[in-house]
């Protein structure tokens, strides 16, 4: 690191802590400390004199904000001592607007709802609740399609072509996460839909089978396709009834053929008939596409039309989803009704804005943040980027070499526009506190070659100055793997990938590399490795079943942390199977899959005897072959899945999971793995998140699955990591988009044998910038311009892909593993990611080779094995075990003193009518306090007149009455016994009356006192209704509302309370260490007072 470079570096950090007034762009490198730059901004700008309620900072995540309101409270308080700023700002964070994109969108549609067109309180569904309601949405939209006369042709065309309502529905998904983009394009008059006409076509294809009569051979190979697939062709097409038929016919024909030999042809040429067949494919292509296209682009519209009215009706209802909130709150900016208004507030409200991550979040924001910032009033109808901000009220940060969310619509053309727009110019922040120097320099000389400026697609790469030195054990920066053979199978391929992976962890562990603990000071503490320093990022979950093979086999404990990995692990593969096979008796594949997981333990040769000694069926509802033994494993299997396929119709989704894991004993089976919590814990993230499907509105086995089956996709928004448990010493798999933010001691990148630039599958929407939109359904059913757009997507998809690498590879602090298993090249000019690596990153003067051969290291012996044999209890020595457990966890730590009198009553043993009275006698009925209760009724139990009572003692004046019938009247309706206010009085007024009180009045006293102090291995606290002092003592005082008719009776009521009060004045003693000189009972009866008073020397036993 050169001086010059440091010195560039301190400026830029200077500037964003000083140049307050001036609109920065903050271009931070990977782990060059933005989020410390973030809270000096908004420090300094506190200092300055704004609020810190008046400042917007826009996070990416939750957990980013959260991160950020902590680190701001923590230099805040280090200041407030000498900082009267920072003292009101700490009082202010609370009230900020730290958080989320669609967070702060949220917070100013609230403020402004009205002008947004909202209901005054409206609602967001999350995720899980969006997907339902859209699903909702579909089903009947569906049913109208289906029912739509207009519609009838373009939909028997599109399925003649190929086409599925499954593709309709992506294609509306897409439009739904994109509605902006289609409000804007919808076509109000789409084109109509042509007749299939083929009478030119017929024509053409007559008169070149006529030319088969120039052919000299018959024998000819020409003359045969002529006379055979043309004239077949020519027939069929004719013969068809329909537009179905016909537009069916055009994908067929393979009309084209380089045959024939010329000296069969003289009278016209071999080459004239071969250009008349190439001109008639042509023109069958032409056709089809073109009827096609006419049917894509009305069944589009009517999908959009559908978006529209759906994004209506959720603003309407005031149930709107995350990109609503952006979308309306941009709205509300740019409108000319309300904008100018909502501007001039906002601009007042938010004096600056912080925004975070800016590379990876919705093009939205810009808008959203320039119309704040600016008071042009007709920035309502300008375009974000010619609209003039006031200097200083926006400050961006970013790194457009971690732009990894087009997915999402993250725009990196944006960014750059931004930047250049804006700004005029950026910050550059290069110095690198996270990783080691040796693993910063591959990582410049490698991505130097590979993140090259290209336009607006690719920014130019910007080397990182490295802070730290290299570990003292261990590699930093090493490859595992070779090249293959060309013809090694995908599957072998990623099998040897993983088992290297697996002998690296092992390697880093049994050598015990050298990994850093950072003081605060940030002075390297070096130490060895553990299981949980070691991160394995995969850009897909595609290599994830061998990963986990791999390491279960060397008996490495793993975690899966991101929830797309974790519903493709086996156990989770496996339960969906299960449930799969519940659902639908006919699915003969899930029903065998099912049968051959660990839940029912069907080997092969079951099934095999199954089929062809039995004769049995597949369908768990069809009758059990009579001569198959009952207790055959498929038998029993099938037997089980027919019993819960019927009772699942009175089963909510989470119940039939429930009862699967229960009687198929999933969880039980975990003791046979080596990590059964690791297992636990995805069985029960599944599970919760069923339920959650479920309160948002689900409802069908059916629906549940298809809905489960979207969990694993990469766009789908929910991708955090699954809630980590940090005591757990195990290797973390995630997928590289979720350790986005995230550092790693260790960090092996694997998962790299796929092509860089796939071909996408599935249907794809593209929205260019011209207009309209660009639909795929499959390879042969596109818009005629969704190829226009193909060579851009593509080159877009490489850099973000070449950018997902650098992220992949800046997550390390230690050691930098990268796979390079691939296949020999030989003519291929797609490349994989390893192989990418590999060429721009094979330098033995950076990098190592990683020996993986020999025996791998001796390993310390991993205490949680399901599998080892150990010394187990007998059943009845385990039951009883398990029972007292369970009697322990069920004893409540907090124990009141009114639960230890109805103890002491039903110990007591009284006659029945004394035991039913004393033990359910309502002034013992204190339990645990109850943190919800409002504030008039914490600490008051017993009858609704005892509690009014109480209330009323609690806040009257006791010298002289003051306010005791307002009291009365607020307490009786708190209470709900209204028309019992004198009730209420007369039993106040008693009290009130009574030497006990008037003598307390006299004297220091206290009311309503909590007390708590250590009770066995709990916790005894309760309410005092009055405590005062008496000489060098304190009094303890209860208030009875009891009905008695003896005093029999009464002295009956004074034993039982007794404990109660001994209880109390144990407590005081302990907790202020004062002597206890006595303890009243104060009994209430309309016009009188019975004080009865409790020994408390001996104190409780």
């Amino acid at each position: 690191m050169t001086s010059t470079e440091l010195e560039t570096d301190q400026a830029a950090r200077d500037a964003v802590a000083n140049d307050l007034d001036s609109t920065l762009f903050l271009e931070a490198g990977a782990g060059s400390g933005k989020t410390s730059c973030l809270v000096g901004r908004f420090i300094a700008l506190v200092e300055s004199g704004i609020p810190a309620d008046h400042i917007a900072a826009i996070t990416f995540t939750e957990k980013a904000a959260a991160e950020l309101v902590d680190r701001i409270r923590t230099e805040l308080r280090r200041r407030a001592p000498d900082n009267e700023a920072c003292r009101d700002a700490l009082l202010a964070l609370d009230s900020a607007a730290i958080g989320t994109l669609h967070a702060f969108a949220q917070r100013i549609l609230t403020e402004h709802a009205i002008e947004a067109g909202l209901p005054p309180r409206f609602i967001v569904h999350d995720e899980i609740a969006s997907q339902v309601a859209f699903e909702t949405r579909w089903e009947l939209f569906a049913d109208g399609l289906l029912n739509d006369q207009s519609l009838e042709m373009p939909l028997r065309l599109l399925f003649a072509s190929g086409g599925k309502p499954k593709h309709l529905r992506d294609v509306a998904v897409a439009f739904n996460a994109n509605w902006d983009l289609v409000v804007d394009r919808i076509d109000v008059a789409p084109p109509a839909v042509p007749s299939v006409d083929v009478r030119d076509l017929l024509t053409d294809l007559k008169a070149v089978i006529d030319l088969a009569e120039h052919c000299t051979d018959e024998d000819d190979f020409l003359f045969r396709h002529l006379t055979d697939v043309v004239t077949d062709f020519e027939a069929r097409l004719r013969a068809a009834i329909d537009d179905d038929g016909r537009v069916k016919l055009l994908d067929v024909p393979k009309l084209k053929s380089k045959r024939g030999q010329a000296k069969n042809w003289t009278s016209i040429g071999v080459g004239v008939v071969r250009g008349r067949l190439s001109d008639l494919q042509d023109a069958c292509a032409a056709l089809r596409s073109e009827i096609l296209e006419s049917v894509l682009q009305r069944l589009a519209t009517s999908l959009a039309q559908f978006t529209a009215e759906s994004a209506t009706a959720r603003r309407e209802a005031g149930e709107l989803e995350f990109h609503d909130l952006l979308v309306l709150a941009r709205n509300m900016l740019r409108s000319d009704v309300t904008g100018p208004d909502v501007r001039r507030a906002l601009a007042q409200r938010y004096e600056r804005l912080l925004l975070d991550e800016f590379q990876d979040t919705d093009p939205v924001q810009i808008e959203i943040a320039v119309l704040i910032a600016s008071d042009d009033q007709e920035a309502g109808q300008k375009h974000w980027s010619a609209i003039r901000t006031e200097p200083g009220r926006i400050f961006f940060v970013g790194d457009p070499k971690q732009s990894i969310y087009r997915f999402r619509r993250a725009d990196i053309g944006m960014f750059m526009t931004a930047r250049d727009e804006l700004v005029g110019a950026s910050l550059q922040l290069s110095r690198n506190f996270r990783t080691g120097e040796p693993i910063i320099d591959w990582v410049n000389a490698t991505f130097a070659k590979l993140i090259v400026g290209d336009g607006n697609s690719q920014p130019e790469y910007q080397a990182l100055l490295a802070e730290r030195g290299r570990p003292e054990i261990g590699p930093p920066v090493a490859f595992i793997g070779r090249e293959h053979d060309r013809r090694l199978p995908a599957d072998e391929l990623r099998s040897q990938e993983a088992a290297d992976v697996s002998a690296a962890i092992r390697q880093a562990i049994g050598e015990a590399w050298s990994v850093a603990d950072r003081t605060s000071a940030r002075v390297d503490s070096w130490r060895p490795a553990r299981w949980s320093d070691i991160a394995v990022l995969l850009p897909a979950r595609t290599s994830l079943p061998f990963l986990e093979r791999a390491l279960d086999e060397t008996h490495i404990p793993f975690r899966a942390e991101t929830s797309s990995l974790v519903y493709g692990t086996r156990e989770i593969r496996e339960l969906m199977l299960v449930v799969r096979a519940v659902d639908d008796p006919t699915d003969s594949l899930a029903v065998v899959s099912a049968l051959r997981t660990t839940a029912f333990g069907c080997g092969d040769d079951d099934l095999f005897v199954w089929k062809k000694r039995y004769r049995g069926s597949w369908d768990h509802q069809a009758a059990i072959p009579e001569e198959a033994p009952v207790a055959h494993p498929v038998a029993q299997g099938i037997a089980w899945l027919s019993g819960i396929h019927r009772e699942r119709q009175w089963l909510s989704p989470s119940q039939v999971l429930d009862r699967i894991l229960r009687e198929r004993r999933f969880y039980e089976l975990a003791a046979a793995e080596r990590r059964p919590r690791d297992l636990w814990r995805r069985l029960r993230f599944v599970v919760d998140q069923c339920r959650a499907w479920e309160e948002a509105g689900g409802s069908t086995l059916r629906e549940y699955l298809q809905w489960a089956e979207g969990q694993s996709g990469e766009g789908t928004r929910v991708v955090e990591t699954v809630l980590p448990e940090t005591d757990d010493d195990a290797v973390r798999i995630l997928t590289i988009h979720g350790a986005k933010g995230l550092e790693f001691p260790i960090v092996i990148l694997s998962g790299l044998t796929t092509q860089m630039n796939p071909q996408p599958r599935g249907v794809e929407v593209r929205f260019p910038e011209s207009a309209g939109w660009a639909v795929k359904l499959s390879k042969r059913l596109s818009t005629m311009d969704f190829e226009d757009t193909q060579p851009v997507e593509e080159q877009m998809d490489h850099h973000e892909r070449l950018r997902l690498l650098y992220v992949a590879s800046t997550r390390a602090r230690d050691h930098l593993v990268i796979s390079a298993h691939r296949k020999e090249r030989g003519t291929r000019t797609t490349l994989t990611s390893a192989e990418v690596l590999h060429d721009a990153g094979w330098d033995l003067a950076l990098a190592n080779e990683l020996d993986l051969v020999g025996e791998p290291p001796r390993l310390p012996r991993e205490p949680e094995g399901g599998s080892e044999l150990r010394d187990l209890p007998t059943l009845d020595g385990w039951q009883a075990v398990h029972d007292a457990a369970l009697t322990s966890a069920s004893r409540p730590l907090a124990t009141s003193a009114t639960r230890l009198a109805r103890a002491r009553a039903a110990e007591k043993a009284l006659d029945p009518a004394a035991g039913k009275t004393a033990v359910g006698d309502p002034g013992l009925a204190k339990g645990a306090r109850d943190i919800d209760l409002p504030p008039w009724q914490k600490g008051r139990y017993g009858s609704a007149i005892g509690r009014a009572v109480h209330g009323v003692l609690q806040t009257v004046d006791l010298a002289t009455g003051t306010g005791l019938t307002a009291a009365c009247a607020a307490q009786a309706a708190a209470e709900g016994v209204l028309g019992k206010e004198d009730v209420i009085r007369a039993l106040a007024q008693a009290a009130l009356d009574s030497e006990v009180i008037k003598l307390a009045a006299t004297q220091r006293h206290w009311r309503e006192v909590y007390v708590g102090v250590p009770w066995g291995v709990g916790v005894l606290e309760g309410y005092i209704d009055l405590l005062y002092e008496d000489g060098g003592g304190l009094v303890v005082v209860d208030y009875k509302t009891d009905a008695w008719r003896t005093e029999t009776e009464l002295d009956a009521k004074v034993e039982l309370y007794s404990v109660q009060l001994q209880a109390y004045a144990d407590a005081v003693r302990t907790s202020v260490d004062r002597e206890v000189a006595g303890a009243l009972l104060l009994f209430l009866r309309p016009g009188v007072a019975v004080a009865r008073p409790v020994s408390v020397a001996a104190g409780l036993s």
